[in-house]
């Protein structure tokens, strides 16, 4: 028998109840499918075993269970008198299929919703229904870039991203459906010329839109003397994310060890977002990538000037808009923005919030929709 099934099984007949359990083991470093996968264990065993049960007891469940049903469902079904406090989450991905190790950029949206609420999103390995990764993290009204990283282990096949916005006993489910690829071997850098930023990219350089933005220069980067080989590399994103704000320099070399560049551009990111050091965005290789991580930073440090850095113009637009939303409601962005949409949109959100509370939160909610739709070009 498994040892942690074993073990499961001793603490429930000692009389532990099993969330107490759950947390316990999650203290000691145990991932949330491993415990539920012991858990489903022990239960299966339990009713393999065989018992017997007294018909009257069956019939008294059987009724039971019933008017549960019935209550749910009338609960469920019965309208509302007020459909105000209940709230939408919208994700969206730009693509379907991935391989092994890449990164995923997944767009979290939410609307209808005062304040915030707490997102868990979760890579679930299919038909098997296990949870390969779940993370946390805290959204308020708008839009927000969330990355997932698929491990590089991760079994080739279907699989389903789920994220579950819960705020004040009210919950909001969304799903989409991945494909997961084998990884490709690793082409030779020396045959591939190397990416630019110089003046050949000048069509992708930010415009002046006025700002002068402190000159940032990339860190150096020492990877670590000792071997990180017991760690695969989603531990060792989470144990840079855990160091970044103490020691940013030690967090970075150990980015700097791992071997797919995805993963470096997921680890830098990480480090720049924890330690607000938005010079590590600097060591990010690939373009998107790098423009998500200034823009995360921009948001954390709450420092628009920031969103100057992005690269490509329709994800800095999208970079300044955000600060025009709640809760910050910054409307000097709105002559830094390009497109003139967004510009209109944010300049008329400026007017309306002097006016009329109600048509600017439904205004809010539209702009939101457009800006989704611009971090994914």
């Amino acid at each position: 028998m498994n040892p942690l099934t074993n073990y499961i099984r001793q603490q429930l007949q000692r009389g532990y109840g099993l969330n107490s359990i759950k947390r316990y083991l999650e203290a000691y470093g145990y991932q949330e499918h491993q415990i539920e996968a012991a858990i489903n264990e022990v239960y299966g065993r339990r009713l393999s075993e065989g018992f017997s049960i007294n018909p009257k007891i069956m019939i008294g469940a059987a009724t039971g269970i019933i008017a549960i049903v019935l209550a749910a469902a009338i609960i469920f079904f019965w309208p509302s008198g007020s459909s105000a406090n209940s709230f939408e989450l919208s994700i969206s991905t730009d693509k379907a299929a991935f391989t092994q190790g890449e990164l995923v950029q997944l767009s979290l949206a939410l609307e209808g919703i005062k304040g915030s609420a707490d997102v868990k999103t979760e890579l679930i390995r299919l038909p098997k229904n296990e949870i390969v990764l779940a993370r946390t993290k805290t959204l308020f009204t708008g839009n927000e870039l969330e990355t997932v990283f698929i491990p590089e282990d991760a079994e080739p096949g279907n699989y389903l991203l789920r994220s579950i916005a819960s705020s004040e006993g009210k919950r909001s489910v969304k799903t989409l459906n991945l494909a997961v690829g084998k990884k490709q071997e690793a082409i030779d850098s020396a045959s591939k010329p190397p990416e630019t930023q110089g003046l050949d990219n000048i069509d992708e350089m930010p415009q002046d839109t006025g700002q002068t933005p402190e000159t940032i220069e990339a860190p150096v980067v020492t990877p670590p003397s000792g071997s990180l080989s017991n760690l695969n590399s989603f531990e060792i994103i989470e144990k840079v994310k855990s160091i970044a704000k103490a020691s940013k320099q030690e967090a970075a070399g150990m980015c700097a060890a791992l071997e797919l560049e995805a993963t470096k551009n997921v680890c830098y990111s990480a480090v720049g977002e924890e330690a607000g050091d938005r010079s590590y965005c600097i060591l990010i290789t690939e373009e998107r990538a790098k423009d998500v991580c200034f823009s995360n930073v921009a948001r954390i440090l709450q420092k628009s000037e920031i969103c100057n850095d992005v690269i490509k113009e329709s994800r800095r637009d999208s970079c300044y808009i955000n600060f025009a939303t709640p809760p910050l409601n910054d409307y000097t962005v709105c002559d830094r923005i390009i497109n003139q949409y967004l510009k209109q949109s944010c300049n008329s959100l400026k007017q309306l919030s002097a006016l009329n509370q109600t048509n600017l939160a439904f205004f809010q909610s539209l702009l939101n929709q457009t800006v989704v739709s611009l971090n994914f070009e």
